[in-house]
């Protein structure tokens, strides 16, 4: 009995300390992350999270920055073919992570992802890539309606749709206005490595929206 108990408590001691390690990997990734301005700095940190991933092979976080962050050199890529080759990487590690867990942020990150691979040839792409990326967003939306990270994509999605297209600009601002009230209202806990990123660049879109819709006299 003494045997048996000793085992479990090592078992358990092993398991805390495994635990410990990978909550401190992540946070170091995130730092490295926050701290990231330049398409090399997002690749650095992207193969940071996929080694943290490779160890973690059931959690869906370490796939979903590393997406992130290959999402994040893509459009600060100006070299249309480097760019393809990270929204590829992108596109492995969310499918990674879905794998593992179907979820709002990783299907907000599959449009993303999908978003990214139409501005490489919009002409060719669009039309094929373009229901893909709205399923994604949809299905993003539907899973949880308080993800602000879903509708500013979506918004960002339509309004680059209704520009190319010469459309009205409304909806997709309404998307974007609404995942501005949805980050002025999500509590993200201190220490967090739940995805929490896109408020500044949402306030953006916003104030771009009310230049569009001040010049329609709206």
């Amino acid at each position: 009995m003494k045997t048996i108990l000793t085992t479990l408590l090592a078992i358990l001691i092993t398991g805390m300390t495994y635990a410990g390690n990978y909550e401190v990997a992540m946070q170091k990734a995130l730092t490295q992350l926050n701290e990231a301005d330049s398409p090399e700095a997002f690749t650095s940190t992207a193969q940071a999270f996929d080694r943290i991933g490779k160890v973690e092979e059931g959690e869906w976080l370490p796939q979903y920055y590393a997406a992130f962050c290959y999402i994040r050199a893509a459009f600060a890529e100006g070299d249309v073919a480097i760019r393809e080759k990270h929204l590829n990487q992108a596109m492995v590690h969310v499918e990674a992570g879905l794998e593992n867990e179907d979820n709002s942020e990783l299907q907000t990150l599959l449009g993303y992802a999908k978003m990214g691979q139409i501005t490489v040839d919009p002409m060719t792409r669009g039309p094929q890539l373009t229901p893909e990326v709205m399923q994604a967003l949809g299905k993003a939306i539907q899973m949880n309606p308080e993800n602000p990270r879903a509708y500013m994509v979506m918004g960002q999605m339509k309004l680059g749709t209704a520009r190319f297209f010469g459309k009205g600009e409304e909806e997709a601002c309404g998307y974007i206005t609404r995942a501005l009230e949805l980050f002025g209202t999500e509590e993200v806990p201190e220490g967090s490595m739940q995805p929490a990123w896109g408020q500044h660049y949402t306030t953006q879109l916003a104030g771009t929206c009310t230049e569009i819709l001040a010049e329609k006299g709206q």
